[in-house]
Formats: structure tokens, C-alpha cells, sequence
């Protein structure tokens, strides 16, 4: 199943469940958890479209290592939410499609999958097709053992920049307060990297 989702800030966010029990910090440029357990996802596009698909297993499958960057995560879902991936702020392009039903309860392992260059600031597509446009696949299965985020590969300069912003501006206690950014830029990121409750 696959839809258009909205960057905001270079992120979208899974909503509907919580890491389960990983420490906040960054993984492979791709996977963000904040001290509240909540996960982003993030991406080179600033803001706008990026092509995402969703696919529900009964097991992990095999890797596909044809993608920039891959990691993987695990998750907690209580049964009565959807799991979708989101902007945070209900601007969507299109109707996020259910990556976890709502009768579905308990421990799952999610992999992420990013390719493509993306768009910064200021730039638009051309179309729905443009060959710039990012792209993500979510797989996730059942896993009732809780593992350490893995990360699989980290190829893309976009990533790789991610997680060096995150290992300079994250400490122990969560973000830093002091910041060569400007305080409303770093607000923004921060208030960005919570999921909209």
C-alpha cells in the first residue's frame, strides 16, 4: 500500500504506537526516538511530498540492500490505534494508509528504507512523478522480542548528516541547551521531533 506523505522539518512521524524501550538518541540517520518514546522518521526533503509504502508481514523478511539507508526498530502497540506515518500536524497529501490495524496488540519489529534525493527548501515538484521525490518503505512484522535498533546500512549524504547533527546536539538528558543555532530554530526542531499527541 502506498500514498504521498508531507514532510515537515525533514520528518514524518509514526503515530499510533511507541518505540519499545529504546534509549532516545538517533539511528542510522533515518530512525529518531525522543525521550517520550516517540519515533520520527527523517528524510532530505525539508517539506513536502515523499512517496511512502507500507507493508504488514507475518516475519522479517529478507533484506533488501538496493535502498540508501535501512534500520530497524522495535515497537509497542496497544490494540484500538492505527499505526500510520504522519507529518505531525494533519497537513497530509493524502490519507496515510494503516501500517498496524487496530486490532493488533503487542511487540513489532519495524525496518525503514529511504532512497531518492529529495527537495530542499524552496524547491517544489514538478509532479507526483518527479524522479527527485524521495522514498520510504515500512515493513513491519510481529516480534515478541525487544532488540537494540540495528543499523543495516547508512549510505545517503542526507543520513549521514542526520546522525552527525544528532551525536553533537544529543546528550544523555536529550537535547542540548546550548546550541550554535538560532533558540526559535532549535525550538522548532524540537518541538518537531515530538509526535503530536
Amino acid at each position: 500500500m502506498s500514498y504521498l506523505g508531507n514532510a515537515d522539518y525533514q520528518r514524518l512521524y509514526l503515530e499510533g504506537a511507541k518505540s519499545a524501550g529504546t534509549e532516545h538518541g538517533t539511528y542510522a540517520g533515518l530512525i529518531t526516538v525522543d525521550d517520550e518514546q516517540s519515533i520520527s522518521v527523517n528524510v532530505a526533503t525539508m517539506y513536502g511530498q515523499v512517496k511512502v509504502s507500507v507493508e504488514l508481514q507475518a516475519k522479517a523478511p529478507a533484506v533488501d540492500s538496493s535502498w540508501d539507508d535501512i534500520a530497524e526498530i522495535s515497537l509497542l502497540k496497544t490494540a484500538g490505534d492505527v499505526v500510520t506515518l504522519v507529518n505531525g500536524s494533519g497537513d497530509e497529501i493524502e490519507e496515510p494508509e494503516t501500517l498496524i490495524g487496530e486490532d493488533m496488540r503487542g511487540n513489532f519489529r519495524i525496518r525503514i528504507h529511504r532512497s531518492g534525493q529529495g527537495f530542499d527548501e524552496g524547491e517544489e515538484p514538478t509532479s507526483h512523478e518527479d524522479p527527485r521525490t524521495e522514498r520510504l518503505l515500512v515493513i513491519a512484522w510481529p516480534s515478541p522480542q525487544v532488540l537494540e535498533p540495528t543499523v543495516i546500512q547508512m549510505n545517503s549524504a542526507s543520513a549521514r548528516e542526520t546522525q552527525e547533527w544528532s551525536e553533537t546536539h544529543e546528550s544523555d538528558e536529550g537535547w542540548h541547551a546550548e546550541s550554535d543555532m538560532d533558540p526559535d530554530e532549535l525550538a522548532h526542531i524540537e518541538r518537531n521531533l515530538r509526535q503530536v499527541e
